[in-house]
């Protein structure tokens, strides 16, 4: 890897924030619903939803879109900045990486250490 295909740190955090938001408005009814089930099956002795269709139905029919996306706000102050320091560190670690002994030689090698790597930052 040469320093020629290395983006700016900053091009790294933005675009890694990005990601990070876009991935989140994409999951989060998904997640919506799977709280519902679990808030719905934990707390009452008879179920209010009773599968995930079932959630998707009512959650529609009651809410729309909307309802899909409560709380999303919340989410993405968390998640996105998480997902933006992981994808940040993950490509400075395989950077640094890349210009040492073994990992120029064998990529792979590379790409599997960094990703421990920035896990454990």
């Amino acid at each position: 890897m040469s320093a020629d295909d290395t983006l700016p740190i900053w091009k790294t955090v933005v675009a890694s924030n990005v990601s990070g938001a876009f991935a989140r408005f994409v999951c989060h009814p998904l997640d919506t619903c799977k709280a519902r089930l679990q808030a719905s099956s934990s707390t009452a002795v008879t179920t209010m939803y009773e599968n995930v269709w079932h959630v998707l139905r009512q959650t529609w029919r009651q809410e729309g879109l909307a309802g899909f996306y409560r709380g999303i706000g919340v989410s993405l102050v968390g998640s996105a900045p998480a997902t933006c320091l992981y994808l940040t560190s993950y490509e400075q670690s395989k950077d640094w990486l890349a210009q040492l002994g073994p990992f120029a030689t064998y990529p792979t090698l590379c790409h599997l250490t960094a990703g421990p790597l920035a896990a454990a930052l």
